[in-house]
């Protein structure tokens, strides 16, 4: 009967199937390669148009193909042959490194270098579609250090980041950059978890500037008329990170230390990029935070709140009486600095 073949069939191909994560001799260890291989060089020369031509030539456009014209299939066997040579890798990293669990957290740098290779290869002129190795140097990387994330290590999420810096730049797609902020974010964070820094602000400062960097980046938000969007997600992530900044340091004086710095860099970040958020919410930390130190210093001996009051109103008077004096000139220089940030970014 068809069914009792069908289960036949299924019993016959368990065996080998687990005769992959057997133990082997060498024999069989070449005759693996072999075949990992042979079937490498196979699909690779079904996918060579000039090795096995087709009706069609190959596309210059980068528009994708049909997908069963013959330019489809011939990147199929590609694609095919490419997967096939990096399954030879793999299995040669595996059964011939005497400790092959140490390249583990090594991989997403391995893959890396491969994926350098995959970009830079003359793909056309040797008779490939250049998308298929595109597209592997794009996702190889990425997809190895996922798999590898539980023993991946620090250097290798920092090389793989600077692969897609440098994958940015030699294309010219900002956009692949946010995956270089984001390995980065992450080294951080692993490099936060060694450090035992549990605190809030850390991760704040991770992430949000990692959101600041797409909003200063983004080819959509650099737009004029994105001008305002751009503003208000600055003003919510940086009040965000200072908020938690200011909440930490409730608890931990030397984070009101970070609070301060961080607060007085925005401001000045503000002043030298030109940007309204920056200065708006590093002023206004700022002072909440100068204002939450002397109420907590002067809180602490009650003579020093009449030597406070004391000084407080002499500066009202001077600046009463230097307003009333110079009451033009305080009028245009706040109508210029009004003109002047509405300029800003």
């Amino acid at each position: 009967p068809v069914g009792l073949r069908g289960k036949n069939r299924a019993r016959s191909k368990k065996p080998l199937l687990l005769a992959l994560f057997l133990p082997r001799s060498p024999t069989g260890h070449t005759i693996g390669i072999t075949i990992f291989a042979g079937l490498s060089i196979y699909a690779l020369i079904q996918g060579n148009h000039r090795l096995t031509p087709s009706t069609l030539p190959l596309p210059h456009s980068p528009t994708l193909p049909l997908p069963h014209s013959p330019t489809a299939q011939q990147e199929l066997w590609t694609s095919l042959g490419i997967l096939e040579f990096l399954a030879t890798l793999a299995y040669l990293g595996y059964h011939l490194v005497p400790n092959p669990t140490a390249l583990w957290p090594w991989a997403g740098a391995i893959a890396a270098v491969l994926a350098i290779g995959f970009k830079r290869l003359p793909w056309e002129p040797w008779g490939w579609s250049a998308r298929p190795g595109h597209y592997t140097a794009f996702f190889l990387p990425i997809g190895t250090l996922l798999l590898s994330a539980l023993v991946t290590n620090i250097p290798s999420i920092l090389l793989v980041a600077a692969f897609y810096a440098w994958l940015a730049y030699v294309t010219n797609q900002i956009r692949l950059s946010y995956l270089s902020v984001f390995c980065i974010g992450w080294a951080v964070f692993l490099f936060l978890q060694l450090q035992q820094w549990e605190q809030a602000i850390w991760m704040a400062l991770d992430v949000g500037g990692a959101v600041l960097y797409v909003i200063q980046v983004d080819p959509r938000l650099r737009s004029p008329d994105q001008r305002t969007i751009r503003h208000n997600l600055r003003l919510i992530t940086t009040g965000l990170i200072c908020y938690v900044s200011v909440a930490e340091s409730l608890s931990n004086p030397w984070l009101g230390i970070l609070t301060l710095l961080l607060s007085l860099g925005l401001l000045l970040a503000g002043i030298g990029l030109r940007t309204r958020a920056y200065l708006y919410v590093g002023t206004g930390t700022l002072l909440f935070e100068v204002l939450r130190y002397t109420r907590r210093f002067v809180g602490q001996n009650p003579l020093q709140i009449w030597a406070v009051g004391i000084v407080l109103g002499l500066g009202f008077i001077w600046v009463a009486a230097t307003f009333e004096a110079r009451r033009n000139q305080v009028n245009a220089a706040l109508s210029y600095w009004r003109t002047e940030l509405e300029s800003w970014e």
